[in-house]
Protein backbone atom coordinates (compact mmCIF):
# COMPACT_ATOMS: atom_id res chain seq x y z
CA UNK A 1 0.00 0.00 0.00
CA UNK A 2 1.30 3.45 -1.12
CA UNK A 3 1.56 6.08 1.37
CA UNK A 4 -1.23 8.02 -0.53
CA UNK A 5 -3.35 5.25 -0.33
CA UNK A 6 -2.85 5.36 3.64
CA UNK A 7 -3.84 8.48 3.87
CA UNK A 8 -6.47 8.05 1.88
CA UNK A 9 -7.82 4.91 4.65
CA UNK A 10 -6.67 7.05 7.76
CA UNK A 11 -9.06 10.12 5.92
CA UNK A 12 -11.90 7.92 5.41
CA UNK A 13 -11.97 5.75 8.81
CA UNK A 14 -11.36 9.32 10.71
CA UNK A 15 -13.14 11.98 8.81
CA UNK A 16 -15.86 10.55 7.08
CA UNK A 17 -16.60 8.10 9.71
CA UNK A 18 -16.01 9.46 12.75
CA UNK A 19 -13.28 7.18 14.32
CA UNK A 20 -10.84 9.11 16.26
CA UNK A 21 -9.27 7.14 18.59
CA UNK A 22 -7.00 4.50 18.58
CA UNK A 23 -4.95 1.88 20.73
CA UNK A 24 -3.20 -1.05 19.71
CA UNK A 25 0.09 -3.32 20.39
CA UNK A 26 3.29 -3.16 17.95
CA UNK A 27 3.18 -4.88 14.63
CA UNK A 28 5.50 -4.60 12.26
CA UNK A 29 2.77 -5.74 9.52
CA UNK A 30 0.94 -2.43 10.58
CA UNK A 31 4.14 -0.44 10.38
CA UNK A 32 2.45 2.28 7.23
CA UNK A 33 -0.44 3.05 9.19
CA UNK A 34 1.54 3.85 12.23
CA UNK A 35 3.90 5.73 10.08
CA UNK A 36 0.67 7.81 8.29
CA UNK A 37 -1.22 8.10 11.83
CA UNK A 38 -2.17 12.29 11.38
CA UNK A 39 -2.59 13.94 15.35
CA UNK A 40 -4.42 15.91 13.53
CA UNK A 41 -7.72 14.10 12.88
CA UNK A 42 -7.18 11.36 15.43
CA UNK A 43 -5.48 9.79 19.00
CA UNK A 44 -3.29 6.99 19.36
CA UNK A 45 -2.35 4.99 22.61
CA UNK A 46 0.26 2.37 22.49
CA UNK A 47 -0.81 -0.40 24.77
CA UNK A 48 1.28 -2.99 26.59
CA UNK A 49 -1.17 -5.96 25.13
CA UNK A 50 -4.39 -6.11 22.95
CA UNK A 51 -6.16 -6.63 26.23
CA UNK A 52 -4.93 -3.42 27.76
CA UNK A 53 -5.54 -2.04 23.87
CA UNK A 54 -8.99 -2.99 24.15
CA UNK A 55 -10.11 -1.63 28.04
CA UNK A 56 -8.32 1.79 26.64
CA UNK A 57 -10.51 1.78 23.46
CA UNK A 58 -13.77 0.85 25.83
CA UNK A 59 -12.91 3.00 28.09
CA UNK A 60 -13.07 5.70 25.72
CA UNK A 61 -16.26 4.34 23.92
CA UNK A 62 -17.93 4.61 26.83
CA UNK A 63 -17.78 8.51 25.87
CA UNK A 64 -19.74 7.76 22.76
CA UNK A 65 -16.62 8.26 20.62
CA UNK A 66 -15.81 5.78 17.99
CA UNK A 67 -12.56 3.60 19.03
CA UNK A 68 -10.56 1.15 17.01
CA UNK A 69 -7.85 -1.29 17.94
CA UNK A 70 -4.46 -2.18 16.05
CA UNK A 71 -3.14 -5.78 16.55
CA UNK A 72 -1.55 -8.76 14.95
CA UNK A 73 -4.79 -11.46 14.13
CA UNK A 74 -2.86 -14.01 16.15
CA UNK A 75 -4.62 -12.46 19.49
CA UNK A 76 -7.99 -11.91 18.39
CA UNK A 77 -9.23 -14.70 20.04
CA UNK A 78 -8.30 -13.55 22.99
CA UNK A 79 -9.28 -10.43 23.00
CA UNK A 80 -12.76 -11.38 21.44
CA UNK A 81 -12.97 -13.32 24.57
CA UNK A 82 -13.34 -10.14 26.56
CA UNK A 83 -15.69 -8.34 24.87
CA UNK A 84 -18.82 -9.46 26.58
CA UNK A 85 -19.25 -6.19 28.57
CA UNK A 86 -18.47 -4.16 25.03
CA UNK A 87 -21.77 -5.94 23.88
CA UNK A 88 -23.63 -6.31 27.18
CA UNK A 89 -23.34 -1.89 26.77
CA UNK A 90 -23.69 -1.56 23.07
CA UNK A 91 -19.97 -0.31 22.50
CA UNK A 92 -18.73 -1.18 19.26
CA UNK A 93 -14.93 -1.48 18.74
CA UNK A 94 -13.36 -1.35 15.24
CA UNK A 95 -10.70 -4.00 15.21
CA UNK A 96 -7.79 -3.39 12.56
CA UNK A 97 -5.71 -6.72 12.22
CA UNK A 98 -2.60 -8.27 10.45
CA UNK A 99 -2.84 -11.64 8.93
CA UNK A 100 -0.01 -13.01 7.35
CA UNK A 101 0.30 -16.64 6.10
CA UNK A 102 2.04 -17.86 9.45
CA UNK A 103 -1.03 -16.37 11.54
CA UNK A 104 -3.74 -17.28 9.28
CA UNK A 105 -7.37 -18.00 10.82
CA UNK A 106 -8.78 -19.89 8.91
CA UNK A 107 -12.01 -19.84 11.56
CA UNK A 108 -11.92 -15.71 11.26
CA UNK A 109 -15.38 -15.57 9.73
CA UNK A 110 -17.17 -17.43 12.24
CA UNK A 111 -15.75 -15.66 15.36
CA UNK A 112 -19.05 -13.94 16.17
CA UNK A 113 -17.54 -10.94 14.90
CA UNK A 114 -17.94 -9.23 11.11
CA UNK A 115 -15.28 -8.45 9.65
CA UNK A 116 -13.66 -7.94 5.82
CA UNK A 117 -10.65 -8.17 4.15
CA UNK A 118 -8.65 -4.99 3.07
CA UNK A 119 -9.51 -3.91 -0.16
CA UNK A 120 -8.97 -0.24 -1.34
CA UNK A 121 -11.19 -1.09 -4.49
CA UNK A 122 -13.99 -1.74 -2.25
CA UNK A 123 -12.74 0.37 1.07
CA UNK A 124 -15.79 2.33 1.19
CA UNK A 125 -18.52 0.22 0.14
CA UNK A 126 -16.75 -2.44 2.64
CA UNK A 127 -16.52 0.20 5.60
CA UNK A 128 -19.72 1.46 4.94
CA UNK A 129 -21.24 -2.18 5.40
CA UNK A 130 -19.77 -3.01 8.12
CA UNK A 131 -20.76 0.52 9.96
CA UNK A 132 -24.26 -0.31 8.88
CA UNK A 133 -24.69 -3.94 9.91
CA UNK A 134 -22.36 -3.88 13.12
CA UNK A 135 -21.24 -0.99 14.85
CA UNK A 136 -24.30 0.76 14.32
CA UNK A 137 -25.98 -1.88 16.27
CA UNK A 138 -22.73 -1.79 19.22
CA UNK A 139 -21.01 -4.65 18.00
CA UNK A 140 -17.46 -4.82 17.25
CA UNK A 141 -16.09 -5.34 13.74
CA UNK A 142 -12.71 -6.22 12.23
CA UNK A 143 -10.96 -4.70 9.32
CA UNK A 144 -8.23 -7.56 8.16
CA UNK A 145 -5.03 -6.45 6.14
CA UNK A 146 -3.15 -9.60 4.34
CA UNK A 147 0.53 -9.44 4.16
CA UNK A 148 1.59 -7.58 1.06
CA UNK A 149 -1.59 -5.46 0.63
CA UNK A 150 0.43 -2.76 3.10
Amino acid sequence: MKNLEVTEFWRYICEDLGYRFFSGTACGGLKSLYDNMDPMIMHYVPAVNERVALGISTGVAISGDKCGVLMHVKNVKDVLNLLKFNRSYKLPILFIVYEDEDSRLNSINNMLIDSFYLNFDTLRKDLTKLEKNTILKGKPGMIVIDKGVL
